[in-house]
């Protein structure tokens, strides 16, 4: 020793302790509940994935039956067609209105095109609007409505009358004239465009000044 002074060992100051009851059930306890949290968390995990697994399962199921439900309507042999009813005609043949709609018997009536039946029926001479109603199980009907005739007019200056109807559209040729000159009364004297089915335009002597 130097100094007269006694050298000091400085050790690290421990905090004592609380002492344990051995024979107390909170470390017991503690770890009773620490498993039951654990326990619900796996409970929990398995109903999430049952649920999932059960909405899948259940999508998968309506889509398959909507899948053979399509199949279904479109080769129920209770859905083919039986019959298609043409309405309206007067002046037209029925089986050329039938020929156009080309409605075939035991079509599948979910498989038929209203709106292309109705373009075809209508391009028809004659067929102003053509409407298509399906009436379940298997019956087609047809509606047409027809050009009414509405004046005759001499449009090429030959010896022939046409039926037009309110629209200006060519009905038919209905007459050949004999002892009536083309453009009588001046009331016609050219024509730009003609054709049964079709709009005529006509041009009178006033027009062309």
């Amino acid at each position: 020793m130097r100094g007269g002074n006694p050298q000091v060992l400085l050790v690290p100051r421990i905090r004592p302790g609380r002492a344990t009851d051995l024979a107390t059930p909170a470390p017991l306890i503690a770890n009773q509940r620490h498993r039951a949290r654990r326990a619900r968390r796996a409970r929990r995990s398995v109903r999430t994935v049952a649920r999932v697994l059960m909405c899948a399962l259940t999508l998968a199921v309506i889509l398959v039956v909507t899948l053979v439900a399509a199949h279904w309507l479109r080769t129920a042999p209770l859905l083919a067609v039986a019959t298609a009813e043409i309405v309206g005609t007067r002046r037209l043949e029925e089986e050329a209105v039938r020929a156009a709609a080309g409605v075939e018997p035991g079509a599948n009536i979910f498989g038929l095109n209203p709106e292309a039946i109705e373009d075809r029926v209508e391009g028809l001479p004659g067929v102003r609007t053509a409407r298509v109603m399906r009436h379940l199980p298997n019956r087609v009907t047809v509606m047409v409505e027809e050009r009414e005739p509405y004046a005759l007019i001499n449009p090429t200056g030959a010896d022939r009358l046409f039926w037009i109807d309110a629209d200006g559209v060519v009905r038919r040729m209905e007459i050949r004239l004999t002892d009536v000159g083309a453009g009588a009364g001046g009331l016609v004297t050219t024509v730009e465009l003609f054709d049964i089915g079709r709009p005529v335009e006509i041009t009178s002597p006033g027009d062309e000044r």
